[in-house]
């Protein structure tokens, strides 16, 4: 009996001397809140990604200043490059290996279509707030999901945007050629767009594919010349950007417009094809640094106003945001003030109290209420920009205009 009490007093005294071995990491784990956080940070979508990346970095270090519920948030970031196969794996290291309470973030349709197909293996499945799922199909495979929230606007804001902004210049364009990366993303768009143009009266000349990353669009732009279109429209990432005004310039292709989406609006393609090159190219934006929102009432330290903000993401990163920056930042104090209301991660109160979130942010009123297929979505706004001097101008719609379009597309000559 009394072997066994020693024994017994024995293993006490080296599991009480074990314990506080061990529980500081556990309790350093306990006490943080983990975001997944899934971005194509290289490869062709980097430098949009990296935009949302560092606008995520802010919020989580402006958030951690006073913490949530006493505890800080630690964003987990991982590169899908890009590729949906690389995002799936990163997802399901996130959810079974850093065991994240929440997904915040990502670029790419066709990488979120897949995350969050990915997602369904799981239960509960995580609460996502995404800020790069744009196409349609994602929103009504995935829209209805309770937990699900979506930031960016999809592809009929963008593509009704668009053919809004050609149907309002005068003269007005009579043909379009439509070229577009060939996964999610860009045959989605592609086909919304050529929907709505034709709708309208504009003639498609031809919608044709390409692989984004290409290193080489001759073959793809040489056609599009030869058809003489009024309009160059091209639906695809960063470095296609790049890739097309350096090849269009090569080949003297000269449309009386060039026109892009949200990849044409970075600092990264400004820098890699030169201000003059630059000059007049068209693209959509959800927002722009010279928007005038003011600060949020019931946060104003973390949804300070749109000017405050970017003087603030400025002096840190030394450069303008992109509207991905706004978009991330948005989307992870969303998230915290959703936690804390929620008294914890229970996914289920943090969902809603992500539904009743109603308040001004450095982007914009931020409330979800439902579009076409979806229950909860965020911002549903669109602009036109130009650049024009290395500058940013909104040009469309009018009634938010900060300058006047540049038109018709001056010849490469000079440059």
């Amino acid at each position: 009996m009394i072997r066994v009490r020693t024994t017994v007093v024995r293993a006490l005294v080296v599991a009480v001397l074990i314990v506080p071995a061990l529980a500081p990491g556990a309790r350093a784990a306990e006490d943080e809140i983990r975001i997944g956080s899934v971005w194509g940070l290289t490869g062709p979508t980097a430098g949009t990604s990296q935009e949302g990346r560092r606008g995520m970095e802010l919020a989580q270090d402006l958030i951690n200043k006073k913490g949530v519920l006493g505890r800080k948030i630690r964003v987990i970031f991982e590169d899908d490059k890009a590729d949906p196969a690389v995002g799936v794996s990163a997802t399901e290291k996130l959810i079974t290996q850093d065991k994240v309470h929440a997904f915040v973030g990502g670029y790419g349709s066709t990488v979120c279509n897949a995350m969050l197909g990915a997602f369904q293996k799981y239960t509960p499945r995580p609460l996502a707030v995404l800020t790069g799922c744009g196409a349609t199909t994602i929103e009504q495979r995935f829209g209805k999901e309770p937990g699900y929230l979506f930031v960016h606007p999809w592809e009929y804001y963008y593509q009704t945007t668009v053919r809004d902004f050609l149907a309002s210049l005068s003269p007005r364009p009579q043909s379009v050629f439509i070229a577009h990366e060939d996964r999610l993303y860009g045959t989605s768009h592609a086909k919304m767009a050529e929907e709505y143009l034709k709708e309208a009266g504009f003639k498609v000349v031809a919608k044709e594919s390409f692989k984004s990353g290409s290193p080489d669009l001759t073959a793809l732009l040489t056609r599009a010349k030869s058809m003489n279109p009024d309009v160059f429209y091209w639906i695809a990432y960063g470095a296609d950007a790049v890739l097309v005004t350096k090849q269009g310039k090569e080949l003297n292709f000269a449309p009386r417009m060039y026109a892009s989406t949200v990849a044409l609006g970075t600092q990264e393609y400004r820098d890699a094809v030169g201000t003059d090159n630059a000059e007049a190219m068209v693209g959509v934006t959800v927002w722009e640094p010279i928007s005038t929102f003011p600060a949020s009432r019931a946060w104003p330290d973390l949804f300070p106003s749109t000017r405050d903000w970017v003087r603030e993401y400025t002096a840190r990163y030394k450069r303008e945001p992109h509207y991905f920056a706004v978009m991330g930042y948005v989307a992870l104090v969303a998230t915290a003030k959703a936690i804390e209301a929620a008294g914890g991660t229970d996914r289920e109160k943090m969902a809603l109290a992500l539904e009743r979130l109603d308040t001004m942010s450095p982007m914009g009123p931020l409330r979800f209420t439902p579009s076409k297929f979806a229950k909860n979505h965020a911002f549903k706004q669109m602009f036109i920009f130009q650049w024009q001097k290395g500058e940013k101008v909104l040009v469309f719609p009018k009634d938010v205009a900060t300058g006047a379009l540049r038109h018709p597309f001056p010849a490469w000559s000079p440059r």
